[in-house]
């Protein structure tokens, strides 16, 4: 929620309104956790959907992943992905360390915040 709600931010910053997070429970294991973005942050322009089909990021996230998309003139546009990884689990051998990452293309965000509107 804190790395979705960031880039929400910076999507706003560029002056977009309307967003689709897009949950993905990857493994099952945590159908709580999509009830739980949408709590936090749907409203406002932002709409919180399940995504169960997806198949982008299976073997790379662990459990949980999403993307992020901005609607601009008309048309639905991907901007942000993000999700939690095994790596600093691996790297430690602690199987308690936790990390989520995530990405916002920021050249796609800039043409998107200086593109001409109509």
């Amino acid at each position: 929620v804190r790395h979705i709600g960031a880039l929400l931010a910076a999507c706003r910053a560029c002056k977009l309104r309307r967003f689709e997070v897009r949950v993905t429970d990857l493994d099952g294991s945590r159908p709580e956790a999509i009830e739980h973005v949408r709590a936090e942050l749907a409203g406002d322009g932002v709409g919180v959907t399940e995504w169960p089909e997806r198949q982008g990021g299976r073997g790379y996230y662990d459990s949980l992943c999403f993307k992020i998309d901005v609607l601009h003139d008309g048309e639905w546009v991907e901007v942000a992905d993000g999700g939690d990884t095994a790596w600093t689990q691996r790297l430690l051998g602690n199987r308690k360390e936790r990390l989520v990452i995530s990405g916002l293309g920021l050249e796609r965000l800039a043409s998107l915040a200086t593109a001409p509107r109509p």
